[in-house]
């Protein structure tokens, strides 16, 4: 599904189930959710679908048409969501709050480095076991970070943001020396190591972030 905020792209998604794809561009939405039967709107359960039938409340045009005072009146908080999904408008963040914010990993050496090409091999090597981690908890990074501790244990950290998702380590190979290279591990002995991954999704959410993209193409189109 297909559309320009995650409530009516979830609607356009149950469309046209399994594999079919529906777009809900912004003049389609009004028409669309005029005689959408109530208990398709997400965040209308079986409860509250019954309550709303009580209340003559059986379409979004139904729902469009009670004022915010009738709705606050009968749903108190949940007021201000009923009048604005009934007029297509979302503006929740997609945000989960149980995805962590970061992932990584680090390692403490028992003498310290002084190879660039040692340094590497070993963030390589840290992230490919963050980078696994990641696969596991269906999780998307779309920023990378390096951490060097030099002997003094003074540290600095190096980071890179990507527009695409940074989910193999090919991709993080070609950062790893770019952004040691803006540190002083080739002039300066290194005593820890260490990456993180950050800007993380969910699965979920990046698929969200696609069809919103996706959206943006149809409407250049």
């Amino acid at each position: 599904g297909i559309s320009y905020n995650k409530f009516l792209a979830k609607l356009a998604s149950d469309q046209n189930k399994p594999n079919g794809q529906y777009v809900i561009r912004p003049g389609m939405a009004e028409a669309y959710l005029k005689t959408l039967s109530i208990g398709r709107f997400y965040g209308v359960g079986k409860v509250t679908e019954s309550k709303m039938h009580r209340l003559g409340i059986h379409t979004g045009g139904d729902l469009k048409n009670k004022s915010m005072h009738e709705l606050q009146q009968n749903f108190g908080n949940q007021a201000e969501y009923y009048y604005n999904i009934a007029r297509g408008i979302d503006d929740r963040s997609v945000v989960s709050q149980r995805v962590r914010k970061s992932l990584g990993s680090e390692t403490t050496f028992q003498r310290d480095l002084s190879s660039v090409a040692e340094m590497q091999k070993w963030l390589i090597s840290l992230a490919q076991e963050v980078l696994s981690s990641l696969t596991q908890r269906q999780l998307r990074a779309y920023t990378f970070t390096i951490k060097v501790k030099y002997s003094d244990f003074t540290q600095v950290t190096r980071c890179y943001t990507s527009e695409s998702v940074l989910s193999d380590i090919e991709k993080v190979n070609v950062l790893i020396p770019t952004l040691l290279a803006k540190t002083e591990a080739d002039i300066r002995q290194v005593r820890l190591l260490g990456v993180s991954f950050s800007n993380l999704h969910t699965l979920d959410e990046q698929l969200e972030n696609e069809q919103l993209d996706l959206f943006q193409k149809h409407l250049k189109g």
